[in-house]
């Protein structure tokens, strides 16, 4: 989905036509942001440990600093933190020992999720750190009590779709059938984990408009979900059959189709966010502008993989 505002960049491109709607003060802005906020998230994940990486701060740090470049320090700090949870989170499960380990992959999953509704992380539970982390963002979205309860049900639904995929990945290992399409999309969606990261911007966005509009942006986000897992199969698809995981290309779905796909998932999420940018814009702005980068970035690149 080649986006319209730019014609290209690297070498060979042509420089009266690429990126003309770039600011470039506001993108200086934000590079000074990024830095800046890449520093504190670097730190932050060295201090917990494995899995989480600190060589993912930059990456984790742009969508906060370019896609709602309005987030309070606070609400950068969240969102970045979040983005660093999600790639810790998937190097937890895809790892050789919750491979080896069924019963302490399901404990852990079921430790995240009390978490995620309020406990305090347990000592010494698997993934540790993924707690602790998990209790740090969790206690910083609560400062919008609109926004707490959906990314609680998003955290939820993350964890339940990275225990599907670790599951059908065992089965098929095993020789069981693969489950279908639209059940693994159904999961996907949420596992990709696009819906905690918007919902932490969020908590960052009060206003008393909030908690009224926030049902009307269901449907959008869940659009943008889509489109974002199809995005990341078809980019990592030759890197996940590598490592047995599961995608939607592996369960039939073709190439061409998951490009049609994903643009009719990203247009619809667009059409419908239309009505909700002048009520309440943040939210709307940050869903759209978090969608096309995330489609954009897996366009260019296996983020986190070969980033």
């Amino acid at each position: 989905m080649q986006n319209a505002g730019c014609a290209g960049t690297g070498p060979g491109a042509d420089p009266a036509g690429a990126c003309r709607p770039l600011d470039v003060l506001a993108a200086a802005d934000a590079a000074v942001v990024t830095a800046r906020l890449a520093e504190r998230s670097a730190a932050w994940a060295g201090r917990l440990g494995p899995p989480f990486d600190p060589a993912l701060a930059a990456l984790c740090s742009l969508p906060a600093a370019f896609v709602a470049p309005w987030l309070s320090g606070r609400g950068a700090d969240l969102a970045a933190r979040t983005g660093l949870w999600i790639f810790a989170l998937d190097a937890w499960t895809d790892g050789p020992p919750a491979r080896r380990d069924p019963v302490r992959l399901h404990t852990g999953l079921d430790a995240l999720q009390a978490v995620a509704g309020g406990a305090p992380p347990a000592g010494g539970a698997p993934g540790g750190a993924l707690g602790d982390a998990l209790a740090e963002i969790r206690d910083g979205v609560a400062a919008s009590p609109a926004v707490l309860p959906w990314w609680r049900r998003a955290v939820d639904a993350t964890l339940a779709g990275a225990r599907f995929e670790y599951e059908a990945a065992r089965r098929a290992e095993a020789g069981v059938p693969a489950p279908p399409l639209e059940e693994y999309l159904r999961h996907g969606a949420a596992s990709i984990a696009l819906a905690p990261l918007v919902l932490a911007m969020w908590s960052d966005m009060p206003g008393p408009g909030l908690p009224e509009v926030l049902p009307a942006l269901r449907r959008p986000l869940r659009d943008a979900c889509l489109a974002v897992r199809l995005a990341n199969d078809l980019r990592g698809h030759r890197r996940e059959r590598d490592e047995g995981v599961l995608d939607a290309l592996a369960l039939g779905l073709p190439a061409a189709r998951a490009r049609d796909r994903i643009a009719l998932y990203v247009a619809r999420c667009r059409r419908a966010l239309r009505p909700l940018i002048g009520p309440v814009p943040g939210p709307a702005l940050a869903l759209e502008r978090q969608l096309l980068w995330s489609v954009r970035h897996y366009e260019r690149t296996d983020a986190g993989h070969a980033a």
